[in-house]
């Protein structure tokens, strides 16, 4: 293509000109570009480079060996091969990969060159058919063929086969692998032997019992000894199973004896702390232990406890204390504890301890604490029954039945208790009010009328109005310094319905009485 142009030619003849010359640049770069040999890196495909095959050389193999060697053209390359075009000589060269590039990419054909080179292929399906066959059936360096070899069942098993043998010459078996196991880890003979040696005793909760009942049986175990015995057996027997294995060891008639042998000496000769000390140790056993509970009452501690609260000057106020908290451990969610309590005279006896003008404040609160708990314990029992159904159906009408033969609530009703509850509203602090309000609400149901029609009536509501402004206050203080309703608010709450529900019984019972 030739263009002419005169130097009279217009600028717009120029413009034209240059950029014919740039197209004409632009072309013969590309076709130089065409020409340049390239070196590039075949490891997955089959590649024919040059394009200028004679049909002599169409369809052969090259033989790659570890130095550079000039592709022949249409010679078909195997995958794996390190290929270059060289940019002096214009030639293709092939060679297999150095051994530093193979282990860069295990996954590659050049680690599996025989299962590579019995790939074979049609020559007359022609390069590209070859490489798009290869590409679907090369799965990280492996031909479809040598990948069916590699993953064949035959080759699994002789695999497995090897790992088996591996463990039979190191002496390794199936049946024995229990075996070492158990035998990475040390019986308990032998760490209590190995914890000797270095004075380290180990031992069970019941190997501790045990000893500790021993001890308390030899005849040198002094005063100091056992309540020493005593402490340590309030703090393991709180747990169930060490409670009855306690039982079963015949423990309840050491307890038996300590207590009753205490409160039957003269008021001198009172020992109050061992006394105090086994009633905790009797109180931690039976706290939500049925079997336990079972077995005390079968001994016969109940009367015992009762005799202990109405014991002369002599006992200090925690021994009394103690058997208050003994007596509400065995009665609790017992039934058959409870109808021996009201048989027993145990309500007069709880009332007279009540009365006493040397009975502190946490022994009152004890007892109003258990009378309450045993009237919501027949309450909540009576809802489940006539909510339960299917298989516990059963179970809940049968304890509703035990607590109806008992009749909790109608018992201290008949004995006084409801005009001497309403007496602890006096007490100041939160922890009596709110136990003092949460017994007259479980009462309520047989002692609401008395609440509000006795001679301190005017007096009670009076109290649950001063209660309802002071927790109002609270409330409050409480809201503005934390930001939300918390304790304050609830009491407030509860106190209040306590007195709407007092003011409403008052006013049933004025108009029955007119």
């Amino acid at each position: 293509m030739l263009i002419l142009f005169s130097s009279a030619t217009s600028s717009r003849h120029l413009v034209v000109a240059k950029q014919a010359v740039i197209l004409l640049l632009a072309l013969a770069t590309i076709v130089c570009l065409l020409q340049v040999p390239v070196s590039v890196h075949c490891k997955r495909h089959s590649v024919a480079i040059d394009t200028k095959s004679t049909p002599e050389s169409v369809g052969s193999d090259f033989v790659a060996t570890e130095d550079w060697q000039v592709v022949q053209p249409g010679q078909r390359i195997p995958p794996g091969l390190h290929v270059r075009m060289n940019i002096q000589t214009g030639h293709t060269e092939a060679r297999l990969m150095p051994p530093s590039n193979a282990n860069d990419n295990p996954a590659s054909a050049s680690n599996l060159p025989a299962l590579v080179a019995n790939d074979n292929k049609d020559p007359s399906t022609g390069d590209e058919d070859a490489a798009k066959e290869e590409k679907n059936n090369n799965i990280g360096g492996l031909s479809g063929q040598a990948l069916r070899e590699a993953l064949s069942s035959r080759r699994m098993k002789e695999a497995l086969k090897k790992i088996k043998a591996e463990n039979l010459a190191s002496g390794q078996t199936g049946d024995q692998d229990g075996e070492s196991i158990v035998q990475q880890f040390r019986s308990y003979e032998d760490l209590k032997s190995d914890f000797a040696k270095i004075n380290a005793g180990i031992k069970t909760d019941l190997e501790v019992i045990k000893e500790l009942l021993a001890e308390w049986r030899r005849s040198t175990a002094d005063r100091a000894n056992r309540i020493r015995i005593l402490s340590e057996f309030e703090y393991h027997l709180r747990q169930i199973d060490n409670a009855q294995n306690f039982v079963q060891l015949g423990g309840l008639e050491l307890l038996m004896s300590q207590i009753n042998g205490t409160f039957s000496n003269g008021s001198e000769s009172v020992d109050n702390e061992s006394a105090a000390a086994a009633l905790r140790v009797l109180a931690a056993c039976c706290q939500g232990n049925a079997p336990v509970q079972v077995a005390a009452i079968k001994a016969g501690f109940l009367p015992v406890l009762l005799r202990a609260m109405l014991a002369g000057s002599g006992l200090e106020q925690q021994t009394r204390s103690a058997s208050v908290l003994a007596l509400a451990s065995l009665c609790r969610n017992f039934p058959l504890a409870q109808t021996v309590l009201l048989k027993s005279g145990g309500l007069a006896a709880l009332r007279s301890a009540f009365d006493s003008r040397d009975t502190d404040r946490a022994r009152v609160l004890r007892i109003v604490t258990l009378l309450s708990d045993m009237a919501l314990e027949a309450a909540e029992a009576e809802a489940h029954a006539a909510s339960a159904g299917g298989a516990s159906s059963a179970a809940a009408s049968e304890r509703h039945r035990q607590y109806q033969q008992v009749s909790v609530a109608k018992a201290i009703a008949e004995t006084g208790w409801c005009s001497s509850i309403t007496r602890l509203l006096n007490f100041q602090d939160h922890d009596a009010v709110e136990k003092t309000v949460t017994a007259m609400s479980n009462l309520f149901d047989v002692c609401g009328r008395e609440f509000a029609s006795n001679d301190g009536a005017q007096s009670t509501i009076a109290a649950l109005d001063e209660l309802v402004g002071r927790y109002e206050r609270l409330a409050k203080e409480e809201l503005e310094e934390e930001g939300a309703a918390g304790y304050f608010e609830q009491m407030r709450q509860r106190v209040g319905l306590l007195k709407q529900r007092l003011a409403e019984a008052g006013g049933a019972s004025v108009r029955s009485e007119l």
